[in-house]
């Protein structure tokens, strides 16, 4: 798949990483990194049992990387400067965490896995609880942006 292939935003094409020295002109396409990280999981977690439940995990864990602000980010890394770091972690794992809940899932562990997975996991009274930080998140106003995103068309 090719960078043109890959999915966008307001016709934006949302990337996951810089391009890499040996390839400066190609970008590490969001889709590409979310499904081949989703496949690599599945592969290790299958082995123990857990290989659907890693496989969904590979899919959400940079899904705030849709954020218009962390493309910003990426650009501006891409061009030497010095851009502002955007957390992305959290906009996955809320995603994740509310469709396990509307589904009277209770088992939420999966979204502290995905919240966690660059600064470690977290107690998950702390995470998953009506005013933890994935409730908060999600009830923020200011990303409703990112929630209409991942949200089906009626």
């Amino acid at each position: 798949m090719t960078q043109s292939d890959a999915i966008n935003l307001n016709g934006n094409k949302l990337n996951a990483h810089t391009p890499s020295k040996e390839a400066p002109d190609r970008w590490h396409s969001l889709e590409d990194h979310s499904i081949n990280t989703a496949k690599m999981a599945y592969a290790f977690a299958k082995i123990f049992g857990a290989g659907s439940a890693a496989f969904i995990l590979g899919v959400f864990h940079d899904l705030g990387k849709v954020s218009p602000s962390f493309q910003e980010y990426l650009k501006a890394c891409h061009r030497g400067e010095k851009g502002t770091s955007v957390p992305h972690a959290v906009c996955g794992a809320a995603y994740l965490w509310s469709i396990l809940l509307r589904q009277n899932n209770h088992n939420t562990s999966l979204s502290l896995c995905a919240l966690g997975h660059h600064s470690g996991l977290s107690a998950e009274h702390q995470v998953v609880t009506k005013g933890g930080e994935l409730d908060q998140w999600w009830n923020n106003d200011g990303n409703n942006q990112l929630k209409k995103f991942g949200s089906s068309p009626n």
